[in-house]
């Protein structure tokens, strides 16, 4: 349930995981990939909304999402547990890539 960004019928192109490497991080990979999808996507395979997925403790990806426009659409508290065992809420985003 998504009232604020997806309308009925909509057509999302999900991203479910980035990564990088630590080596590479600062390099703006990141934002690359996100702007490669957001406008570059042939005609066939684009949507009209770009959906991701990240936990609330990743606050690097949360401020590249929200500088990029996403709005936050859904958030699972305590979803997951990291590795030392504390709990994490999945943070979802969104963000309308049509004219």
């Amino acid at each position: 349930y998504f009232p604020s960004v997806f309308r009925s019928g909509d057509v999302i192109n999900y991203i479910t995981t980035i990564c990088t490497h630590p080596d590479f991080r600062g390099r703006k990979l990141a934002s690359q990939l996100y702007e490669f999808i957001e406008k570059s996507l042939p005609n066939t395979v684009k949507a009209e909304c770009v959906s991701t997925r990240t936990w609330n403790t990743n606050i690097e990806h949360i401020r590249l999402l929200e500088k990029r426009g996403y709005k936050l659409t859904c958030t699972l508290h305590e979803d997951r547990r990291d590795e030392d065992g504390t709990m994490l809420d999945t943070v979802y985003y969104c963000k309308r890539t049509e004219n």
